[in-house]
């Protein structure tokens, strides 16, 4: 996309339309961070899409462009605002470059067949968070490359002498996000956050094997798929889908509660099935009493 704008200071009365719309829209006020640093144009004439005068000749929008966005954008390189092609592709953008991050976030609201409520509250929660995150890995001499755009996600930190630290999920509207990034912008040894994560690998595939082992012998018992059946495989689900990150025994918390939400019903918008919550709770003690034989109880 190609625009000739009109240059601004971001600070300046030019962007009250974007201030205005954001707050509307999202229910909050503007980040003055994301309108910082570099003076802007207003790309589109309406006061809704602004851009740093790099970024004028070439707006990174779809989705098409992410990869393009992080091989060719300039040091510098800022666009912030509103923008939407189709009925159900519409987002706020801040996308930025530079010397030590580079951040492409293409946040869904304003499509026809979205919550867009639910998207701004999702928004609402984000936006700070991801902003404490960036600064804190600033603050500690880190890089960091983040890509959140409806379906492709990505978000790495790398400190000097160790490998990058990765997550491939969207934070967007997840409870846990910061204490997701609180782990990824944690500076540690190689060594240590390889020993942290192998010891919650390990609880994750205990819980599962133990799962494995009485989906497997319900099998053999009926004679088609089974209540117990579908609670187990319910179960393995949610350790599956269990994010790992923090201390391994906070980690084996997480387990256990999500497990036991499974098992007493509270995890499932279905009509309570006593067959397939007997299943997950026998997986929860026979878990707990394994982890306790070897001294490693989840946490209260």
């Amino acid at each position: 996309m190609t625009s000739q704008g009109k240059r601004f200071d971001g600070q300046n009365a030019d962007a009250t339309k974007l201030r205005a719309a954001f707050a509307k829209r999202i229910g909050m006020a503007l980040p003055e961070q994301l309108l910082a640093g570099v003076p802007l144009c207003d790309t589109l004439g309406n006061g809704m899409l602004l851009a740093s005068a790099s970024s004028v000749d070439r707006l990174y929008l779809q989705q098409g462009f992410i990869k393009t966005f992080f091989a060719n954008a300039p040091v510098g390189y800022r666009c912030i605002g509103f923008w939407g092609h189709g009925i159900n592709t519409h987002a706020f953008y801040w996308c930025a470059r530079d010397e030590d991050r580079s951040v492409f976030l293409r946040l869904a609201i304003g499509g026809a067949y979205m919550d867009n409520a639910a998207q701004a509250r999702g928004i609402r929660a984000f936006l700070p968070a991801f902003l404490d995150f960036a600064d804190t890995v600033r603050q500690r001499g880190g890089q960091l490359t983040v890509v959140d755009s409806m379906g492709t996600e990505r978000y790495v930190v790398t400190y000097p002498g160790v490998q990058p630290r990765e997550v491939q999920l969207s934070m967007v509207c997840r409870p846990d996000a910061a204490s997701i990034w609180s782990d990824l912008a944690l500076i540690e040894s190689d060594a240590s956050r390889q020993s942290r994560y192998e010891t919650m690998a390990a609880h994750r595939q205990q819980a599962l094997q133990i799962a494995d082992a009485m989906y497997t012998e319900e099998a053999k018992r009926a004679a088609q798929y089974t209540s117990r059946m579908r609670g187990l495989g319910r179960a393995k689900q949610a350790l599956q889908a269990e994010v790992a990150y923090g201390a391994p025994v906070d980690f084996r918390r997480r387990l256990h509660l999500r497990l036991s939400g499974l098992a007493s019903g509270a995890s499932s918008a279905d009509t309570p099935d006593p067959e397939a919550q007997a299943a997950v709770k026998t997986l929860v003690d026979t878990l707990v009493e394994r982890w306790r034989a070897a001294g490693k109880p989840p946490a209260p």
